[in-house]
């Protein structure tokens, strides 16, 4: 995948997959392209085990529509396995240049060329980082490489990570010192539901990278739902951050590792020093909205806590030490977190004497 930033504004999307369905029709006898760039919910829906196995972010058929309507100008250009390059333009939703053929290629992609509306997109601007740090984000998640290139300032970058995820979190973590070695494992976990009166089997496939760090701040914790980052987290998060409270709950309690009649740790303890990515894939992704930036699927909760349970009751048998450094280091963050509460209460109440002293 290349993206090319020509200017603040406009931005080119190339990839070397098979082009969009660009030509052609439907089975109704309605063409192609007008469903791909006019037509809302277009697609198919989620059916249970997608024909090419693919976890999909979405197959509605919204995507490419809401960007022709949502688009200053948009230009797309597709190269077919039938060897033909079509091309087509919208401005603003209108039809500006019409569907034809362009030119013959031996190879086939999808570029995408765009421009978006300052009516309706209020910030609207990309930045190189901005660029980067996306595409960093979606190579972890890809068998391949994505490559950002400015054109304003002849600047290019190229990400591709061997090893997914864990190369990005160690990439991000670069400057940080683990508390342990990186945790890693995956796990497929089938959950059976219902859809239209019809039992369906989601396979759920979910990687996880975990580094305890001695810093704090700066924490790196994503998730990615079929590669749509999280930032508003969900279930998923409730799920992990829930889990891991139950787990170094548990071993500190089963260990003898909490004083007498001492409280229990709780989600702040957890997410401090704390850096994640997780990968899930899921064949019935629900999001919060079209901005895919939450989703609130209820067993995704459960399942994040089976699979963490699942695994972490090998790896505190296995790894005794280090599951011991990170419970501790989890207990000495709820104790600073306690200290820090009781000065700011002291201090508040000798404010509330002083300002009382005033007052009279």
């Amino acid at each position: 995948i290349k993206i090319t930033r020509h200017n603040e504004k406009t931005l080119t999307i190339e990839d070397n997959a098979q082009g969009l369905p660009i030509e052609g029709k439907n089975n109704e006898g309605v063409d192609n392209y007008l469903l791909l760039f006019e037509t809302l919910f277009a697609g198919s829906k989620y059916e249970n085990g997608i024909s090419n196995s693919d976890y999909t972010v979405g197959v509605n058929g919204v995507f490419n529509t809401v960007l022709a309507f949502s688009s200053q100008d948009v230009t797309f250009e597709v190269a077919r396995p039938n060897g033909n390059i079509y091309s087509i333009s919208y401005n603003k939703g209108n039809r500006v240049k019409e569907l034809k053929t362009i030119g013959k290629s031996d190879i086939t992609y999808t570029k995408i060329t765009y421009a978006l509306d300052d009516d309706i997109f209020e910030d609207n601007s990309f930045t190189f980082k901005e660029l980067c740090e996306i595409a960093s984000q979606q190579a972890s998640l890809i068998v391949g490489e994505i490559e950002v290139f400015d054109e304003e300032h002849s600047e290019s970058k190229v990400f591709k990570y061997e090893n997914g995820i864990k190369d990005l979190l160690g990439e991000l973590n670069e400057s940080k010192r683990s508390l342990v070695d990186v945790i890693e494992f995956e796990k497929t976990v089938s959950h059976t539901l219902q859809k239209e009166s019809k039992d369906l089997t989601d396979d759920m496939k979910i990687k996880v990278v975990i580094n305890y760090t001695k810093e704090d701040e700066d924490n790196v914790q994503i998730e990615f739902l079929n590669g749509s980052n999280l930032i508003h987290h969900g279930t998923i998060y409730d799920g992990f951050i829930g889990g891991l409270r139950n787990i170094v709950n548990k071993y500190l309690r089963d260990n003898n590792l909490y004083a007498k009649d001492e409280k229990q740790i709780t989600k702040e303890d957890i997410i401090t020093g704390l850096n994640y990515i997780i990968d899930f894939k899921s064949y019935f992704p629900v999001f919060a909205s079209q901005t895919k930036f939450a989703s609130y699927v209820k067993y995704y909760d459960e399942t994040m806590k089976n699979v963490l349970t699942s695994f972490f009751s090998h790896y505190s048998i296995e790894n005794k030490e280090k599951m011991n450094i990170l419970c501790n280091q989890i207990l000495a963050n709820k104790k600073s977190r306690e200290s820090a509460e009781r000065t700011r209460i002291n201090v508040k109440k000798k404010l509330e004497k002083t300002i009382g002293s005033f007052e009279k």
